[in-house]
Parts: structure tokens; sequence; C-alpha cells
């Protein structure tokens, strides 16, 4: 579930700052992923963004699972049902800039 997913995120991230070899190929391998996340139409070109995005084509179904590096180190798991993947990467790049602003506004 996303809620799992956010907190696997999460401890991931806590794992790693306290030791860094833990789980460093990990996240090299999600910062190197060959498919470009759709929050970077969301959030500035110098944000940090470690994730995977996996799909279930039969269900339409699409989910970003991200750590992004903004104002502070986030988890973001964004679950989204769309007809095929153009239109679920526009609604997690829309709920991503959802997620921005109240980012930001934490901040002001």
């Amino acid at each position: 579930s996303c809620y799992d997913m956010g907190n696997y995120f999460s401890y991931m991230y806590r794992t790693f700052i306290n030791n860094p070899q833990i789980n460093q190929r990990l996240l090299n391998d999600m910062a190197a992923n060959e498919i470009e996340s759709p929050l970077t139409a969301a959030f500035p070109q110098d944000t940090g963004i470690l994730h995977v995005l996996g799909r279930n084509t039969d269900r339409g179904a699409y989910m970003e699972c991200a750590i992004l590096d903004y104002q502070e180190p986030i988890a973001v798991v964004i679950y989204v049902e769309a007809a095929n993947s153009n239109a679920a990467g526009s609604a997690i790049a829309t709920i991503g800039g959802y997620t921005k602003t109240f980012i930001d506004s934490c901040y002001k």
C-alpha cells in the first residue's frame, strides 16, 4: 500500500543517514533510474529525486515512490489510476505540484 511504501522509504532514508553503506547501492540505483520522474515537472531542477515508478498497465495503476531532497528530505508516494502512462505522469506531476506548494507553505 502507499502507506507501507511511504514508511519503507522513510526507513530506508533514515537507515542510510545513520549508516550510508547499508542502502548506498539501492539509492544509487534510484538516482540513476532511466525513467525520468514525473515529479521533475513539479520541483525545481536542482531538487534531488531518488525514485522508482511502478505500474500495472492491466489495471491502469501507476505508483511513484520517491525521496525528494527539496527544502528537507521527504518521502513521497503517489498512486494514480489512469488510462495510459502519459495521463498517469501528468496526474503524478500535478499531485507533486500540490506537494511542493504545501512544503513551500511550511517555510514561509
